[in-house]
């Protein structure tokens, strides 16, 4: 390493009786840097890109009194999803975790055991509920591994009074 007087450390040139194998190895760690950064970048891209579809944030942005006029349009309009949750979500309490989600968020519904090792979840309410009770499904309780959520659309039939664990 040479100092050129202004604080700046550089690489001094290799001479021609350098060793083969030592110049190898800079070109090796050089090579991982880069490809430990790339990894890094596609890492974070990838989480900014799942907490992207978990808030059900478009590409678009909003301005302030367009926020508000879907935040109120949503509060009055009552939408039912049904979502299916795979990972390790049974044997971890998260029937139950669901159910005060719900109560805490002030939805109506059911959740149950699949066959497959999945949970099932039907939610009807207000559309910013369903949407913040889904984030509480992504998230699990503490023993849980969510891996998937699945949601699918349903016309609100109001067909529940509260939000029960079914078998």
């Amino acid at each position: 390493m040479l100092h050129n007087g202004r604080g700046k450390i550089h690489a001094a040139p290799l001479s021609d009786n350098f060793d083969v194998a030592a110049r190898r190895e800079i070109e090796r760690r050089k090579e991982r840097e880069k490809v430990s950064h790339r990894r890094r970048i596609e890492r974070t891209s990838f989480r900014r890109q799942q907490q992207r579809k978990l808030d059900g944030r478009e590409t678009g942005r909003l301005n302030n009194d367009s926020r508000a006029k879907c935040a109120r349009i949503a509060r009055t309009m009552k939408v039912a999803r049904k979502f299916t949750i795979s990972g390790e979500v049974q044997g971890v309490g998260y029937r139950f975790f669901a159910q005060r989600a719900a109560a805490r968020h002030q939805v109506n519904g059911y959740v149950r055991n699949l066959r497959n090792g999945s949970v099932e979840a039907l939610a009807e309410g207000d559309a910013a509920s369903v949407e913040a009770f889904k984030h509480d499904l992504a998230t699990g309780p503490a023993h849980a591994f969510v891996a998937n959520i699945e949601e699918i659309n349903l016309d609100s039939s109001s067909a529940y009074s509260s939000f029960r664990i079914e078998r």
